[in-house]
């Protein structure tokens, strides 16, 4: 075997890829310090956290003044009385558990979650607007809504919601609150 045969073989070794658990761990160290150079740096602008494997946002994150972008994350858990003054966009993520006293001034996008655990929004969120489209919770509030046939109901439920949007692809069809 030549020196160049040599060089190739050690160049192409397999090398195991880092396990997922480290991949996470990794991910969380990166999102704390990108969160503590925003919190740090008066929380200014948008936050994008999407596709970074993570799997928890650090309770020093109170507010974002701009977007705030979790798409395609691991997350399961938000700190509570979390502010955004922008949209916060939550698409494809599989959160359990919204917080308590959530504040976003424009649009809280929950589409396409896997919210089979989540029975309700707390009613304590405040948001311009919610957009529920293919999940589990749409369905269930279509349900309530076909039940009592009263979109006060809904709205009832959720006194801080300027405007609810459910969309549910089973029957394709949208009700507005």
């Amino acid at each position: 075997m030549n020196i160049f045969d040599k060089v190739l073989e050690e160049a192409f070794k397999f090398q195991p890829s880092e396990s997922e658990e480290q991949r996470y761990e990794a991910g969380n160290r990166e999102v704390e310090k990108k969160v503590a150079d925003y919190v740090k740096y008066g929380s200014q602008g948008d936050l994008n956290l999407s596709y970074i494997a993570f799997s928890v946002v650090p309770d020093t994150l109170k507010v974002v003044n701009g977007k705030f972008s979790l798409l395609y994350t691991k997350v399961s858990k938000l700190p509570d009385n979390l502010t955004v003054n922008g949209s916060f966009l939550l698409q494809e993520s599989p959160i359990t558990q919204l917080p308590d006293n959530l504040t976003v001034i424009d649009v809280l996008h929950l589409s396409f979650l896997k919210l089979d655990k989540i029975e309700s929004i707390p009613n304590n969120i405040k948001a311009r607007a919610v957009n529920l489209f293919f999940c589990p919770l749409a369905n269930k509030l279509l349900g309530i809504y076909k039940q009592s046939g009263s979109k006060e109901k809904i709205k009832s439920l959720y006194p801080g919601i300027g405007l609810l949007s459910i969309y549910n692809s089973k029957t394709d069809s949208m009700v507005l609150f």
